[in-house]
């Protein structure tokens, strides 16, 4: 009782272990409940960072596999920034 008078939200989570396909993740996301939505479409195989999620009821599958795919661009883009000064390769393009 004392968490609804605060007003504040019971905070979820989902972690998504390494080595799991992003057709996995999905059905992770379509067994977890407390999300709302379904996923239109499975996203590239790499496209997804396997890390601990936070979330609120009533969020959408949708809006949390968005959050997943920003979160993989970031790691990538820091550690591409930070990779050693010989390398002369491109960063490689996202399809």
């Amino acid at each position: 009782m004392a968490l609804l008078l605060s007003g504040r939200t019971v905070v979820r989570r989902l972690t998504v272990p390494e080595g799991l396909t992003t057709r996995q993740v999905v059905g992770l996301l379509a067994a977890t409940g407390g999300l709302t939505g379904a996923v239109a479409e499975v996203p590239r195989e790499g496209a997804l960072l396997p890390e601990t999620y936070h979330f609120s009821y009533g969020d959408s599958r949708a809006e949390l596999l968005r959050r997943m795919s920003a979160a993989m661009d970031a790691a990538l883009g820091e550690l591409w920034a930070s990779r050693a000064g010989g390398c002369r390769s491109r960063r490689p393009a996202r399809r």
